[in-house]
């Protein structure tokens, strides 16, 4: 493959990779890995959609292989730390998100990890501290805002009145979305459209309380959309898909992407079941 080639190839893949394609842009990186053996964005990206697609076996193979071509990118331990704390490796989450701020101490995204990893591991006051410091960097970054959010609740002696104030800024901070107007149906006698948005419709315990309720819904009256946000499926995620008129999975979808798709479909009612408990994408605002 010449130089020409193979750069052409890998901003195809990053590109489906920004647009939230993550299967198109993972054919493109394993396309490119035999001929960039010692490529660092190579191993890396695809370790990251690996990571993505909880494909974790992969993702930490590929990452290791990025991380011995460069021990010290920070944007690496960020990587491989978020995917130690999908499988539950807590601690040694909490030590890649520290190597990579000793390798970049204003890297915003490092003290993100390392506040989800402290936080995994119960020790909430130093978990809001960390998210603290990262929005200090990079006050934009709601995802991080919402995981704080989260990480108050569990905060000991914290009062009714302060985390109502927590809310309300959280809401200030994020902005009103800009109006704009629904294409619904004025027909009286249709079905309402209800649309559940959840990275949860899963085995999970929100599938456990929302099943019999979805199963037993008047399907005369409403026409169910469920809008799945997590690469994980299993028996839990196909019984579901068999109630629902419309289903769609948005993981890892970009946040105009998903408010396409949504009002395109125009539900009357649209639920959002995971709040900042969730993957606290975008368009969650």
């Amino acid at each position: 493959m010449s130089p020409a080639h193979f750069q052409s190839q890998l901003q195809q893949a990053v590109t489906h990779h920004r647009a939230g394609r993550l299967q198109e842009a993972a054919v493109v990186y394993r396309r490119l890995m035999p001929a960039a053996p010692r490529h660092f964005d190579v191993w890396n990206l695809a370790g990251l959609v690996a990571y993505q697609q909880h494909r974790l076996d992969d993702a930490i193979k590929w990452l290791s292989k990025a991380h011995a071509l460069n021990p010290g990118h920070a944007g690496w331990w960020y990587n491989f730390g978020l995917t130690l704390s999908f499988v539950g490796r807590s601690a040694e989450a909490l030590a890649c998100h520290e190597r990579a701020l000793a390798a970049e101490a204003k890297f915003a995204s490092g003290h993100f990890g390392r506040g989800q990893a402290l936080l995994e591991l119960h020790r909430v006051d130093e978990s809001i501290a960390a998210f603290d410091a990262g929005l200090a960097l990079e006050p934009g970054r709601h995802e991080a805002r919402s995981h704080r959010l989260l990480a108050l609740h569990a905060l000991d002696g914290i009062s009714r009145e302060d985390l109502l104030a927590e809310h309300i800024a959280y809401g200030r901070a994020v902005g009103r979305p800009s109006a704009r107007t629904w294409a619904h149906s004025t027909e009286p006698e249709r079905r309402l459209k209800v649309a559940i948005l959840s990275p949860d419709l899963r085995e999970h315990s929100c599938a456990y309380f929302i099943e019999p309720l979805l199963r037993h819904l008047d399907r005369d009256a409403f026409e169910l959309y469920l809008y799945h946000d997590h690469f994980r499926e299993d028996e839990t995620t196909a019984r579901l898909r068999t109630l629902a008129s419309v289903w769609r999975n948005f993981a890892a979808q970009p946040g105009d992407t998903v408010e396409t798709v949504i009002r395109a479909d125009a539900p009357d009612i649209l639920i959002d079941l995971a709040g900042h408990t969730g993957t606290a994408s975008e368009y969650r605002r």
